[in-house]
């Protein structure tokens, strides 16, 4: 089995059509930390890259 990577932000899943299906989605990194918001805080321990996963890793 081969492994597909795509980058893509969350709220694009945001759909109702979705809600009620099971997804292999799985996250293994934050990218684009330096736009979140101040008061948000990620703590998951997944890697973060400042912009895109090609660009600084910050944790």
């Amino acid at each position: 089995m081969s492994t597909i990577e795509n980058e893509f932000a969350a709220a694009t899943l945001d759909n109702d059509s979705l809600n009620n299906r099971t997804t292999d989605l799985v996250p293994d990194a934050h990218i684009f930390v330096d736009d979140k918001a101040p008061w948000v805080s990620i703590d998951d321990g997944l890697p973060q890259y400042s912009a895109g996963r090609n660009s600084e890793r910050l944790r």
